[in-house]
């Protein structure tokens, strides 16, 4: 506190406790454009649509809004038959949750999507299941795979491993 000039105070009760004030002076921070135009490039998702199927909506708006705020253009779907009828175009991703409406998983949602546009788009699938069985299947399938809750960090790496030509993770 000398070397940063702030001023400490401590007050002690024997037995009970010590409580400290720290008073820091408040700072202005301000961007510039230039690094606000830095910080953009760097999220790294521009060009890139990302179809994420998940039959939950607050899951579905959350992933929208964090990939949206990356960068990536995003279609949401609460099904592979939705996704069918929304895209117009092969997405560059897809994200799938394991377990969906009607007994379906995620594994046949992108296996619809890789019927439909072709094998070559990269996938993730996202789940919370424990299940010995469900873990097996959602490990052999092919596709990347992420345990929820899904760290951001997580899921950026592989959407830049993605753009990086490199699309597959797995978690242990």
């Amino acid at each position: 506190t000398n070397l940063l000039q702030h001023n400490l105070q401590m007050h002690s009760i024997p037995g009970t406790g010590t409580n400290f004030r720290l008073r820091l002076p408040i700072a202005e921070v301000v961007a510039t454009p230039q690094i606000a135009d830095d910080l953009q490039k760097n999220i790294g998702g521009q060009g890139m649509r990302v179809l994420v199927i998940d039959d939950e909506a607050v899951v579905r708006r959350a992933v929208e809004s964090l990939l949206s705020e990356w960068g990536y253009e995003v279609i949401v779907a609460d099904s592979a038959e939705e996704a069918m009828i929304v895209l117009q175009s092969a997405p560059d991703v897809i994200i799938a949750d394991y377990r969906l409406r009607q007994n379906l998983t995620g594994i046949e949602a992108i296996r619809a999507m890789h019927a439909r546009w072709g094998n070559h788009i990269p996938a993730l699938i996202i789940t919370g299941d424990t299940g010995p069985e469900q873990l097996r299947e959602a490990s052999q399938s092919g596709y990347s795979l992420l345990h929820k809750p899904v760290q951001p960090g997580r899921l950026r790496a592989f959407l830049r491993q993605v753009a990086r030509g490199a699309g597959k993770i797995s978690e242990s």
